[in-house]
C-alpha cells in the first residue's frame, strides 16, 4: 500500500500509511514516499566525512597541477614542444576528466558513493606515480589520462553525498569546505613548485628509488605526490553510506530520462547557473596559468618567489573567501532567503568583476601581490554554494549525475578554456608576450561582469525550484 489514506467507518481519512524504505543495488537505503526522513548523522562525524573527502580533494588538485611547475625539465629531457606540453597539462586531463564525470554521475546515484570514490583515488593515484615512471612523451600522456579518468570519479560522488549529511541550512559551509580542497590543493602545488623549481631541473642529476632504480628529479617529484593516496583511498573505509534523501515516484532508482526531464523542466535556472559558474572558474584557471608569467615578464619576480607568494595567497585567503560565502550562505537560509546560495554567488561575482580586474594592471609588484590578496578572496568563493545550489535543486536520487553535467560544463567553460583564452587574447589581440597583463584584465573585465548577469537571471528560477528538489 502506498501513501494513500484509507477511509475509516465515519468516512474519514485515516492516517498515512507509509511504505517501508527500498534499497538500491549499492546497499543504500531510500526512503519511501510519506515515510517520515531519518535524523541526519551527528555533526561531529557528519563533519569528519566532509574531512576526509576536502583532504582527498587537497591531493587531486596537488596531483592535478603538479606538471605546471615542472615544465621545463620535461621539455628538455623529453625533447617536447610547448604545444604538446600543453597537451599534457589541459587536454590530456581535461578530456576524459570531464566526459567521464557524466558516467560517473550516473553511477553515483545507483551504486554506493564511497566505493566509487575509493576506487577512483586509487586509480589517479596509481596514474600519478606513473607519471614518475614515464620515460616517454607518450608514457607520460597516458598516465595523464589515467589520472583524469581517477578523478572524474571524485567531486560528482562527493557533491551527492553532502545533502544526505546536512540539512539545508547547513549545507553551504559543507560545501565550501569540500570546495577548499580546490584552494588547498593549488596553493601545496604552487608552494611545492617555488620550492622544488631549481632541484626537479637540475640537468644529468639522477635519483636512486628502490625497486626503480634512477629517476630524474621530476620524475621523483611526481612519485612523491602521486603515492600517497594510494593509502589514502582506505580513509573511505571509514566513510558511511547514508540514507539518500529525496525520491522521485516511489523510485530507489530514476531513469535516465526522467534526470533529463528534471533538467528540461529547470533549463531557466540551471543553464545560466552552471554557464556562470563556468565563466567564474574560466578566470580562475586562466589567472592561475598566467599569473606566474605575469610576475615574470612585468616585474621580473624569480620563478620561485612567485610560486611562494601564490601558495600562500591561495591557501590564505581564498580558503578564507570560500568559508565565508558558505557561512554567509547558511545564515541567509536560516534567515528565510531561498535563493541564498545563487545571491551570494551574485555579490562574489560583482567583487571579484573589480578586484580580478584590477589586480593585473597594478603598477609595483608590491601592489599586484596585495591587491591579488582581496582578488584571492572573492576570485574562488563562489565554488562551494555554487555546487551546493545546484543541488539544493535536485531530488536526492538524481545528484550524482546532474553535479557531474555541473562539473562538465564548470570544467569544459573554465579548465578547457581558461588558460587558452587568456593566451590567445595575448596571441592575437595584443601580439606581444610582455602585454599578457592586459589580456588578464580583458578576459576578467568581460566574463565576470557576464557571469554576474547570468546569476541574477537564475534567481527567480532558483527561488521557484528548490521548493519542489526535497
Amino acid at each position: 500500500m502506498t501513501a494513500e489514506t484509507a477511509a475509516d467507518g465515519r468516512g474519514q481519512a485515516a492516517a498515512p500509511v507509509p511504505e517501508p524504505a527500498t534499497v538500491s543495488p549499492g546497499g543504500t537505503a531510500v526512503p519511501a514516499p510519506g515515510a517520515a526522513q531519518p535524523p541526519y548523522p551527528r555533526p561531529l562525524y557528519a563533519w569528519y566525512v566532509v574531512g576526509v573527502l576536502m583532504l582527498l580533494y587537497v591531493v587531486s588538485f596537488v596531483d592535478r597541477l603538479v606538471i605546471n611547475l615542472l615544465v621545463e625539465p620535461i621539455k628538455r629531457d623529453l625533447q617536447v614542444s610547448d604545444f604538446e606540453i600543453g597537451l599534457l597539462s589541459g587536454l590530456s586531463f581535461a578530456l576524459l576528466y570531464t566526459l567521464l564525470g557524466l558516467p560517473a554521475g550516473r553511477l553515483s546515484d545507483r551504486y554506493s558513493r564511497r566505493w566509487i570514490i575509493a576506487g577512483g583515488v586509487l586509480v589517479w593515484s596509481c596514474f600519478a606515480a606513473a607519471c614518475g615512471m614515464a620515460k616517454t612523451y607518450w608514457h607520460l600522456m597516458i598516465a595523464r589520462m589515467g589520472v583524469g579518468v581517477g578523478e572524474a570519479a571524485l567531486s560528482p560522488a562527493a557533491y551527492s553525498l553532502l545533502p544526505d549529511y546536512f540539512p539545508p541550512d547547513r549545507l553551504g559551509r559543507a560545501y565550501s569546505v569540500y570546495g577548499t580542497g580546490i584552494t588547498v590543493g593549488s596553493g601545496v602545488a604552487f608552494i611545492v613548485g617555488g620550492l622544488v623549481v631549481g632541484f626537479a631541473s637540475a640537468e644529468n642529476a639522477m635519483i636512486a628509488v628502490p625497486l626503480l632504480g634512477e629517476v630524474r628529479p621530476w620524475q621523483f617529484v611526481f612519485l612523491v605526490t602521486g603515492l600517497p593516496g594510494i593509502p589514502l583511498a582506505l580513509l573511505m573505509l571509514t566513510v558511511k553510506e547514508p540514507v539518500r534523501r529525496g525520491r522521485v515516484q516511489g523510485q530507489a532508482q530514476v531513469p535516465f530520462r526522467a534526470v533529463l526531464a528534471h533538467v528540461r523542466a529547470r533549463a531557466g535556472v540551471m543553464v545560466p547557473h552552471f554557464l556562470a559558474c563556468g565563466l567564474m572558474s574560466l578566470v580562475g584557471y586562466g589567472t592561475a596559468a598566467w599569473m606566474p608569467a605575469l610576475a615574470v615578464r612585468t616585474f621580473g619576480t624569480p620563478p620561485g618567489e612567485v610560486g611562494l607568494y601564490l601558495g600562500g595567497i591561495t591557501i590564505l585567503f581564498a580558503t578564507a573567501g570560500m568559508f565565508t560565502a558558505g557561512f554567509l550562505a547558511d545564515r541567509l537560509t536560516r534567515a528565510g532567503a531561498a535563493d541564498a546560495p545563487v545571491r551570494v554567488c551574485l555579490w562574489v561575482a560583482l567583487a571579484a568583476s573589480v578586484f580580478s580586474t584590477a589586480v593585473p594592471l597594478m603598477p609595483s609588484e608590491t601592489l599586484l601581490w596585495s591587491v591579488a590578496c582581496l582578488s584571492g578572496f572573492v576570485g574562488t568563493a563562489w565554488a562551494g554554494v555554487g555546487a551546493a545550489a545546484a543541488n539544493l535543486m535536485t531530488p536526492g536520487t538524481m545528484r550524482g549525475l546532474v553535479s557531474a553535467l555541473y562539473l562538465f560544463v564548470v570544467n569544459i567553460v573554465g579548465l578547457g578554456l581558461g588558460p587558452a583564452v587568456v593566451g590567445g587574447v595575448t596571441d592575437w589581440v595584443f601580439g606581444d608576450p610582455a602585454l599578457v597583463r592586459y589580456s588578464l584584465a580583458l578576459v576578467s573585465a568581460v566574463c565576470l561582469p557576464l557571469a554576474a548577469l547570468l546569476y541574477a537571471v537564475a534567481l527567480p528560477g532558483f527561488r521557484r525550484s528548490v521548493g519542489g528538489a526535497a
